[in-house]
């Protein structure tokens, strides 16, 4: 099958357009893997979101510290983070990444409610977004933390409260696994059954390790 073809019937038009032609023969490659794309899930400015015949989701992305974050969590069951699979790119290539990760529902947050959901509940430096930064950056202390903690259960909307706690969660475990974050938005989180978990480690600082596939030959199709 020519490449033109695999890549229309694979749904990926969109990657042809949006990646440097020298890229294309790749994705004969992750076909051979046994990567099978169904359909297009979104797109951003750094890569694209595909699901897979399995369920599961590959991005393909030119953001390597987010390759590197995932990196290192793959194979680690995280509660309050997607779970990764994999995360590689390909000898020669390193500019163009993938990571294969578990696919979440939407959390059904939109832009002015999560905007609403991550306001203060301490002072300014405690609001959401920011605390998630400053733990993930040890520069959050263990008092600030359980205040935070403190305030949420302090409201009345159940919704509210797991949310702001599961993300105060989510920034704990990458801490742990010497990640700093600092993209936590609406387009980031999703839910699986029990959990607001963090889908996308955009703006990433960690020493993940990507693995790296090697391609014997170019594809020509």
């Amino acid at each position: 099958m020519l490449l033109k073809e695999a890549l229309e019937n694979q749904n990926i038009e969109i990657a042809k357009k949006k990646f440097n032609p020298k890229f294309h023969h790749l994705f004969k490659k992750l076909f051979d893997m046994g990567y099978k794309l169904k359909k297009q899930l979104g797109a951003g400015s750094n890569g694209v979101a595909y699901e897979l015949e399995d369920g599961t989701v590959l991005k393909i992305t030119m953001d390597i510290k987010e390759a590197r974050a995932a990196a290192k969590l793959v194979g680690k069951k995280n509660k309050y983070i997607v779970n990764f699979y994999r995360s590689f790119t390909f000898e020669k290539y390193g500019n163009l990444c993938f990571i294969h990760q578990e696919k979440l529902r939407s959390a059904n947050i939109g832009e002015t409610y999560f905007d609403d959901y991550i306001f203060y509940v301490g002072d300014d430096r405690t609001a959401i977004e920011f605390l998630v930064f400053y733990i993930t950056k040890n520069k959050a202390t263990g008092k600030e933390i359980n205040a935070a903690l403190d305030k949420i259960d302090d409201m009345n909307d159940p919704r509210k409260i797991k949310f702001l706690k599961d993300m105060i969660y989510a920034a704990l475990e990458l801490k742990q696994n010497g990640i700093t974050y600092g993209d936590l938005h609406s387009e980031n989180v999703m839910k699986d059954d029990k959990n607001f978990k963090i889908i996308d480690l955009g703006i990433s600082e960690s020493d993940g390790k990507i693995e790296k596939v090697k391609v014997e030959k170019e594809y020509n199709g």
